[in-house]
């Protein structure tokens, strides 16, 4: 950094030369004060990797040059904070710039206020960025000794048509998460062995993670969430993973008191307590109507009995009854399928990709159901879309998804269905989107989401679709949300 001192040599330098007489900048140590500007983040628990690479600050005032900027990068935050001082400046207003960069160098966001500088005396100033997706623009206030808040709110202005932004980051890095929307609020759940849930409320405009109160049956979930009558039910743990049971019962979380807690209804409960599911399975797709919940599809994996293990893609579909509090067997799906995506559109229910099971064909003995054997098995990615009619109990394959996926997400917006995402045959993971239209039953590319992820959530909240989590290419979860504003909006 050049000091106002260093800078006046080098002008009288350069006008000596060029024979006119300088301009001559009086600076008493007497006088002389400083400005030290703090940037922090409104995240408690993150620096601002994934949106917020760079802060570059600009200081201007009557009495003395520009100065260079002062860059604050990732690596300058400790404990979120950054601070910059600004030493010998003259007493009296000055003007600050600040610009937000992302890792490409785009321009999130820019922001400006003034500041007065007192007789040796240092002023402060604190500028919280809070990493958002939206256009270029801060809402910024900069003041004497004041608090600076600077933020650019995620709206259906804010995100272009068609197109995806950047979105608020997770505290937590998740793959093989869910979320589900519950009073206009955006809830994550499980992944990763952790043991917080985190929410989002557009109105807030930042991830709050909030520990469980109890005990963490959440862990790891390869699950899916849905809402019943506002209770959040969760289904499915992967039996690989967690060490663990899957879950024959759903499991409630109460958002309010952040406790989890085991479902056992009586009019189904067993001695213990844990068996009202038919079908304990993982992998499971969910689809709610607020009324009943349908468990979807899914995969198990079970001893044969003998020497090994198998194993073996579902089609079954269950349904919970919120007033009857009841699971009952449905007509199962025409193609046996696990770590689909699963959404209501219009009181239907919809399945699309998926994967099943290749390799030597074997036998779940328990259930007498085809299988294959775990030793050398391998997913095959498939395209499906099949739809499902309550009131007959009925399924009617549509047309095929054009790329096969699992571990996709499908949520519904603008009439559409929006499969997001996913992980092909080969196991690369994909950032194609590919949304359904029911009335004519047909396919179209939409702009792929800028991070390929697999494993992830996603959400419909406030018109705008989230993509949340998941796995990147590289195998390792995502903290990474990405929004898109669907077409027509």
């Amino acid at each position: 950094m050049m000091f106002p001192g260093k800078i006046l040599l080098l002008l009288l330098s350069l006008a000596l030369l060029a024979g006119c007489k300088p301009t001559v900048y009086t600076l008493s140590g007497s006088r002389s004060g400083g400005l030290s500007v703090r940037v922090k983040t409104a995240y408690p628990n993150q620096i601002l990797e994934d949106s917020v690479a760079q802060v570059s600050l600009t200081l201007t005032g009557p009495g003395f040059p520009v100065t260079p900027p002062i860059e604050v990068t990732r690596s300058q935050f400790v404990n979120n904070v950054a601070t910059v001082h600004w030493d010998n400046l003259l007493p009296g207003k000055v003007h600050l710039t600040a610009t937000a960069y992302d890792g490409s160098e785009r321009v999130l966001a820019k922001a400006e206020g003034d500041a007065e500088i007192r007789e040796i005396q240092t002023s402060e100033m604190t500028f919280t960025v809070t990493p958002m997706a939206g256009p270029p623009g801060f809402s910024l206030s900069l003041g004497d000794l004041g608090e600076a808040t600077a933020s650019v709110s995620v709206s259906l202005g804010s995100v272009p048509r068609h197109s995806w932004q950047p979105a608020p980051s997770l505290a937590i890095a998740r793959a093989c998460t869910t979320a589900v929307v519950l009073d206009g609020v955006a809830y994550v759940l499980g992944g990763d062995y952790n043991t917080e849930i985190e929410s989002l409320a557009p109105a807030k405009g930042v991830w709050t993670p909030r520990l469980i109160a109890n005990n963490p049956r959440i862990l790891h979930l390869i699950g899916q969430a849905g809402v019943l009558r506002n209770r959040i039910l969760l289904v499915g743990r992967d039996v690989e993973y967690s060490n663990l049971p899957m879950w024959a019962a759903p499991v409630l979380f109460d958002p309010l008191t952040m406790n989890v807690q085991v479902m056992a209804f009586p009019s189904l409960s067993s001695s213990a307590g844990y068996f009202n599911i038919q079908y304990p399975r993982t992998a499971v797709g969910v689809g709610s109507d607020g009324e009943n919940l349908y468990m979807v599809g899914g995969t198990s994996k079970v001893s044969d009995f003998h020497t090994d293990y198998v194993f073996l893609t579902l089609p079954t579909v269950e349904v919970l009854n919120a007033k009857s509090e009841t699971w009952q067997l449905c007509t199962p799906m025409p193609t046996s399928r696990g770590a689909l995506g699963v959404a209501m559109l219009n009181g239907k229910l919809y399945a699309a990709g998926g994967f099943k099971w290749n390799g030597t064909a074997a036998n779940d003995f328990a259930n007498d159901l085809p299988a294959v054997q775990a030793n050398g098995a391998s997913m095959e990615a498939l395209n499906n879309l099949e739809v499902y009619d309550p009131v007959p109990d009925k399924w009617t394959t549509c047309s095929a998804m054009p790329t096969p996926r699992h571990s996709l997400s499908l949520v519904v917006a603008q009439g559409r269905l929006y499969a997001i995402g996913g992980k092909a045959t080969d196991g690369r993971v994909l950032s194609t989107v590919e949304s359904y239209d029911p009335v004519t039953d047909s396919w179209r590319s939409e702009p792929a989401i800028p991070t390929a992820r697999a494993m992830h959530a996603a959400v419909n909240l406030d018109g705008l679709i989230y993509a949340i989590g998941g796995t990147g290419t590289d195998g390792r979860p995502l903290r990474s949300v990405e929004v898109f504003n669907p077409e027509g909006l």
